[in-house]
């Protein structure tokens, strides 16, 4: 079995191919194999998002009501719920009771009257039942740096990284400007699509497929072109379809844990297969087959153990330092061994940005408001709490330091 340099002449016994102090290692082997035959060991895109606001339909206020036989024969039946509504949502604007709605959403992130005439097609701003899903987004990751978004579930994590992907379907509309490196818009970004991912929550893979099949599928899709290939020797031959992908695969397996599932069924809740931890690192190693070079992982320690979720992003720690890839990642329960892997931290409330910035002043910054951070708590969790505190709640005297307590920490909007 072969050792990696880092740990040749160190340890007395031998240590598997492909652990983490050694991946930085075959990073590195390859990057040298393609400068050998002149191409770029690697590639890197900056991260820029200024006023990116998005849109969604419906709101608090806006009362839907279901169809029925009747007003489906009588159509005009429905008018009456219609006024029902306007009168409710008219009612709740002058009792105030807009101001922070069930949703916890305040007024400047819901549609009403006082916003205006009609906006035009292409114009910024919301239009007649809608509401932002999240609000004046504005900041960098460059390459080679690791950004974590921390929020309460409904606060607006993904959709922040799904825009930040591309993945703009499904809302009504997105404001303000994404930078993909010298590209300001999706068109531009088609042709280079593969470079940006988004690894969404859920775990969705045909049932039937074998995991060494599902890698099979991922890789082919993503093998480079020969001319864009690994060599198989220092200034050599490129290699060949089936050499890229068997190395590759070989690797994937390794880091992740997943050499003995190769020829078991992936499965769900009807098909038999590997448990639910196994299927989240294979969705995990599927998405590494793209290399991208930005890369948006949503919540993906989802249903991991805290050590194979510390390794998971040791290896997107790797990859950034290495390839310099631009990563951001959602999590709601960090450690504080995966917290001090990231460079920046953003937290979100209700769908607006309470901090962004380095993430070692994140906890000073809300401790200086009079929020207490819990001894031996996770820092991680403490920046998520704070954003649960409301300020009519009995809990926030809990939560601020004694002498604070009077005037309270402001809301950030």
């Amino acid at each position: 079995m072969e050792l990696c340099r880092s740990t040749q002449g160190k340890l007395p016994t031998q240590v598997p191919l492909f652990p983490l102090a050694c991946l930085t290692d075959s990073s590195q082997r390859d990057q040298e194999l393609l400068k050998s035959r002149g191409l770029p060991p690697h590639r890197a895109l900056p991260l820029a998002y200024e006023h990116l606001s998005v849109r969604g339909e419906g709101g608090a206020d806006e009362v839907m009501y279901g169809p029925t036989v009747g007003g489906i024969i009588a159509p005009w039946t429905g008018i009456k719920y219609k006024k029902k509504a306007a009168k409710l949502a008219a009612a709740r604007a002058e009792t105030g009771g807009g101001g922070e709605g069930e949703s916890g959403r305040t007024d400047d992130m819901v549609w009403n009257e006082k916003d205006g005439q009609k906006k035009k097609k292409g114009e910024e701003g919301l239009r007649k039942g809608e509401r932002y899903l999240i609000k004046d987004f504005s900041g960098l990751v460059r390459p080679g740096e690791m950004m974590l978004v921390v929020g309460r579930p409904g606060s607006g994590c993904t959709t922040f990284l799904k825009a930040l992907a591309g993945l703009h379907s499904g809302y009504a509309g997105i404001d303000g400007t994404i930078h993909y490196g010298t590209m300001a818009d999706t068109k531009s970004l088609h042709p280079y699509k593969a470079d940006v991912i988004f690894n969404s929550e859920e775990d969705l893979h045909d049932p039937n497929l074998l995991v060494g099949r599902t890698l099979d599928f991922a890789l082919r899709n993503n093998t480079p072109a020969p001319e864009a290939r690994l060599p198989k020797e220092h200034g050599g031959e490129p290699m060949t379809d089936k050499e890229y992908l068997k190395k590759t695969k070989a690797e994937l397996l390794k880091i992740f844990g997943l050499e003995h599932t190769p020829k078991t069924k992936v499965g769900d809740q009807y098909v038999r297969g590997v448990s639910g931890g196994e299927k989240k690192r294979v969705s995990i190693a599927e998405v590494l087959t793209s290399k991208a070079s930005i890369q948006m992982w949503d919540n993906a320690t989802r249903g991991l153990d805290a050590d194979t979720a510390l390794r998971f992003n040791k290896v997107l720690r790797d990859r950034a330092d290495v390839e310099r890839n631009t990563t951001v990642v959602s999590l709601y329960q960090a450690g504080n061994g995966i917290y001090d892997l990231f460079d920046k931290v953003t937290v979100i409330a209700e769908g607006r940005v309470i901090y962004y910035g380095p993430r070692s002043e994140a906890r000073k910054y809300f401790e200086d408001l009079g929020f207490v951070h819990p001894d031996g708590g996770n820092t991680a969790d403490f920046l998520t709490s704070v954003t649960a505190v409301r300020l009519n709640s009995s809990s926030l005297t809990r939560c601020l330091i004694p002498d604070k307590r009077a005037r309270g920490p402001r809301r950030l909007r």
